[in-house]
């Protein structure tokens, strides 16, 4: 019988969404049955290249982020403080996380979820 192909769960550490998805991604590998393949990704390249601009810094939709993120750490029950100069970047961990995979594989995800 064939392995369950993993769910990729493609996230930058400095984004809320993702800090949330965290919370529960492991929970839904387990409820369908299939490996969580976690892959951090620069989604500050991303906006450099397409030109966009992240929530945080994007007026109105910046402002409905944020409270849509405390409205989401109360439904979690979890804390959630952004920093004042938030997005952080996230190139550290990043790095810090393929370091782990390839170095230690397997203490990757550990790794992820604690510096979320």
């Amino acid at each position: 019988m064939k392995a369950a192909a993993p769910i990729e769960f493609w996230f930058d550490f400095s984004s809320g969404y993702a800090y949330f998805a965290a919370l529960e991604i492991d929970a839904l590998g387990a409820r369908v049955g299939r490996p969580i393949l976690w892959r951090p990704y620069m989604l500050g390249t991303a906006f450099k290249v397409t030109g966009m601009r992240g929530l945080s810094s994007t007026p109105v939709k910046g402002d409905y982020a944020r409270h849509d993120w405390a409205r989401a750490a109360r439904r979690f029950g979890v804390p959630f403080a952004p920093p004042a100069d938030h997005p952080k970047i996230a190139l550290p961990a990043t790095r810090a996380f393929y370091w782990i995979e390839a170095i230690h594989p397997g203490h990757e995800a550990p790794f992820a979820r604690e510096v979320f």
